[in-house]
């Protein structure tokens, strides 16, 4: 650790102490536990997050608030080339924020300012819980617990009532539900999205459409990779739409549509969207749970994993048919 602490500090001298020690944590992290996949050189990695060494901890009012708003709990601000972290956050989720940023730091396309396998909205769901999932298990690490996974009514987490969310996360916890479903239906580990998403010039998004397309065909599912990716990054702009406090905010948790198509992707032209609805997210939430039910039963899974299944009758509907064989 200490040899890593002074290696960051040679290669960026002017970082300050308080800073120093959150990205030592972090490399020292992904490090260890080998996430950076082959081909990818560590140095790069490092100095591409060192160009975000900064980190402001901004109160409301602060003039960051005037480009971001007052309800982020963090962010890269790459005009600046600083982390904007809110500075009323209690310590542990503020830890646990600064990792997050650093994370997206580390995974940027220098050339297109996207974050891992992100474009634009594409990829976006599945880029922001990998992000949460290894910036808590850093906060873990460094301080050697362990958080259990808990059962969080959905209506705490910008999503209709009616539903149980099961993740051991502290933020974007049904983000986080979703990823362990895809992982659980791919075979993988969550490390798995992590080390994709440094692969920032195509290579991870391709690796990921070449498991989902194994997976159904595999299970004969009647989705393509376009319709699952689709149905995440919406229940993300849903998400996003209401946390960021966007024009359609109150329209959306008073059960109503946004006014006009949301635009969800723009794929070489052809322009994917809709109106965006917390009714509509619970359906692309419901179809992609049936299909991790389908999987389970189809690859002889265990039941006991659709305690993951969000909505709480559909949960108990599927366990009664797990049950009768």
């Amino acid at each position: 650790m200490d040899n890593l602490r002074d290696y960051i500090k040679s290669k960026k001298p002017d970082i300050d102490d308080r800073s120093l020690y959150y990205f030592t944590n972090y490399f020292s992290y992904i490090n260890k536990n080998g996430l950076i996949p082959d081909g990818v050189d560590f140095d790069e990695i490092l100095d591409n997050a060192l160009r975000f060494s900064k980190i402001v901890f901004y109160k409301e009012g602060d003039p960051i608030c005037s480009k971001i708003g007052n309800s982020a709990k963090g962010v890269r601000w790459p005009e600046d080339n600083t982390l904007y972290v809110r500075d009323s956050l209690d310590d542990e989720l503020k830890e646990m924020v600064i990792y997050h940023e650093i994370h997206h730091a580390a995974q940027t396309n220098r050339e297109t300012n996207q974050v891992g396998i992100q474009t634009d909205n594409f990829g976006r769901l599945i880029m922001e819980a990998q992000t949460e999932y290894l910036a808590e298990r850093v906060y873990s690490s460094v301080h050697g617990i362990q958080f259990e996974e808990r059962d969080i009514p959905s209506e705490q987490l910008r999503m209709m009532s009616g539903g149980t969310v099961r993740s051991s996360l502290h933020n974007y916890e049904h983000y986080d539900n979703l990823l362990t479903k895809l992982a659980i239906m791919l075979g993988v580990d969550k490390e798995y999205f992590v080390s994709i998403n440094f692969l920032n010039d195509g290579r991870g998004i391709k690796d990921l459409e070449n498991r989902i397309n194994k997976l159904i065909n595999e299970y004969d599912f009647n989705f393509t990779f376009l319709d699952l990716l689709y149905s995440l990054d919406y229940i993300y702009c849903v998400d996003c739409e209401i946390y960021l406090e966007g024009d359609n905010k109150d329209l959306l948790l008073s059960l109503g549509e946004s006014r006009g198509k949301y635009l969800i992707y723009n794929i070489d032209g052809r322009e994917l969207g809709e109106t965006l609805s917390l009714v509509k997210q619970k359906k692309f939430l419901d179809v992609f749970d049936l299909d991790f039910a389908a999987f389970l039963s189809k690859s002889g899974g265990d039941f006991e994993l659709l305690r993951y299944v969000v909505d709480d009758n559909n949960r108990e509907s599927l366990k009664q048919i797990f049950q009768r064989g």
